[in-house]
């Protein structure tokens, strides 16, 4: 789900700039609507929509399926056989010192024997940005599941080191149907004149087409500032991930030896001011723990 890094071929989504200006032009003048992304016919009900975990206050207010997700450079939709569940969070940071609530870090999805990881919605890196305390800040993400497994029920589970897990079972129904509205007789519109029709369309393009110009320019500048997001969660992932694999490496003696001592770097670490910065002392701490693994 990463986008490209730089060296990588040219990300495809800014080659097709200009036909997307055409269908945008068009949509708009015959329709002159935003569509919505549309849920897909499940319900589904969260067995709890306010706990506390990890010092965070955690409220679930939306939960959804659907088969496209809004992404920086235009939406992104689920494969034939796979379903998006969209998942939005109003988090509290209740503890005394700002971090940062990451869902991709955090949060999987989990049926049966199977964990699905979180992919955050966020084209500008604010999540990687801490919290301070007391403070509220939405925070969303969705899961590509396949569609045979997403029946009956499944979990949503929060999950760090040295934390308890919060596992929040999740029912899935499907969605009732409402009872058809009587049908009542339209009443007859006069037709608008050819001339007043005219005018109408040709400001709506031309208001579309301004419009779209200054979002392509926009895009250009956030599509620099994206790469590098991008390029920073991945060498984010990766040093955790190799910090995770010297911690294991530990004998038991020393995991219970260092574990104090793990917890308060764990803070000192998410109390860092950026993402560039947090890498940098998770490569050094991962250094220190493999000096010491076996000795």
């Amino acid at each position: 789900m990463l986008r490209n890094y730089p060296g990588m071929p040219k990300n495809p989504r800014n080659e097709k700039v200009m036909n997307r200006k055409s269908l945008t032009i068009l949509t708009a003048v015959a329709c002159l609507v935003i569509a919505n992304y549309p849920a897909m016919a499940q319900e589904l009900t969260p067995a709890q929509t306010q706990f506390s975990w990890d010092e965070w206050g955690v409220s679930i207010k939306g939960l959804s399926v659907t088969d496209r997700v809004p992404k920086t450079f235009g939406p992104e939709t689920a494969d034939g056989d796979s379903i998006f569940v969209v998942l939005n969070l109003v988090v509290q940071n209740n503890s005394h010192s700002g971090k940062a609530f990451i869902p991709q870090n955090d949060l999987k999805l989990v049926i049966g024997e199977n964990a699905f990881d979180a992919e955050d919605l966020d084209g500008t890196l604010d999540y990687a940005r801490n919290i301070e305390p007391t403070l509220i800040r939405s925070r969303n993400c969705y899961f590509e599941v396949p569609k045979t497994l997403l029946k009956d029920l499944f979990t949503l589970r929060f999950s760090t080191f040295w934390v308890q897990d919060v596992n929040v079972p999740v029912t899935v129904a499907e969605a009732k149907t409402p009872a058809p509205a009587p049908v009542v007789a339209a009443t007859p519109t006069p037709a608008a004149t050819p001339d007043a029709s005219s005018v109408v369309t040709d400001r709506t393009a031309k208001h579309f087409e301004q419009v779209y110009d200054a979002e392509a320019k926009a895009l250009r500048v956030e599509n620099r500032k994206s790469v590098r997001a991008d390029q920073l969660r991945a060498e984010y992932t990766l040093a955790d991930n190799e910090l995770n694999a010297a911690w294991a490496a530990l004998t038991p003696k020393q995991r219970a030896r260092y574990r104090n001592d793990e917890r308060a770097w764990i803070k000192y670490r998410d109390g860092l001011p950026t993402l560039e910065a947090r890498i940098a002392e998770i490569q050094e701490r991962t250094s220190f723990l493999q000096s010491i693994a076996g000795s």
